[in-house]
């Protein structure tokens, strides 16, 4: 028997799933507000540059477990121009449910706090549902041995807290608009959490990032 490495069909399968994943999307969606915003506008100027591996597998295993778990077509919803797709909604006798990769220990991961972009993503589909609950459900701890393992907390909004949180996504949206519009710089830098950098295929040609 003779065993030779093919990396080149690890590789068409990285091109296959980056070009599925590298589809444009029209108008404003909910999650152009949830991260780095100039990550957004240099998207929409086009000038969006491909996913690393690394990323394609981050995005790889997320879809896939969606795809085990919901396997119905995604509903799409539409609320002052910004686009939102829930992960599950009416599913496991628990409404809205969002679905999130996590890396590390599970006994470790802590329920994300309320400015986080996790849970404005849970609080933009409850404006969108007209709901003041939702659950963050967390897939794939991957160093957790010998098996993976899920956690779920349930989140119970007031009706403040979703339109303060859709007043802020509407914000940003107008920001980015701005920015587009005027073919400049974001007038702030919108970051979802501090090492966004380190995962995102657009610093190499990002203004704000040194070197």
């Amino acid at each position: 028997m003779k065993v030779v490495e093919t990396p080149r069909v690890v590789e068409n399968v990285y091109e296959s799933m980056r070009e599925e994943l590298s589809k444009e999307r029209t108008g404003f969606h909910l999650s152009d507000a949830l991260y780095c915003n100039i990550k957004a506008l240099i998207r929409k100027e086009g000038r969006g540059l491909p996913l690393a591996n690394e990323q394609v597998m981050n995005f790889w295993r997320g879809h896939a477990m969606q795809y085990f778990i919901h396997r119905e077509e995604d509903v799409t919803y539409e609320v002052d121009g910004v686009i939102m797709t829930p992960d599950i909604v009416d599913r496991f006798g628990c409404g809205l449910v969002e679905m999130k990769t996590a890396n590390g220990y599970a006994e470790k991961f802590y329920p994300p706090e309320i400015d986080s972009h996790q849970i404005r993503q849970l609080m933009g589909y409850c404006k969108a549902l007209d709901l003041l609950e939702g659950t963050l459900f967390a897939v794939f701890f991957i160093k957790y041995p010998p098996y993976l393992k899920t956690r779920a907390w349930r989140y119970q909004f007031t009706k403040y807290e979703i339109e303060d949180n859709w007043a802020e996504i509407l914000r940003r949206k107008e920001i980015i608009e701005k920015a587009l519009e005027d073919r400049a710089l974001p007038t702030e830098v919108i970051k979802s959490f501090d090492k966004e950098c380190g995962y995102c295929e657009v610093s190499v040609i990002c203004p704000y990032k040194e070197g």
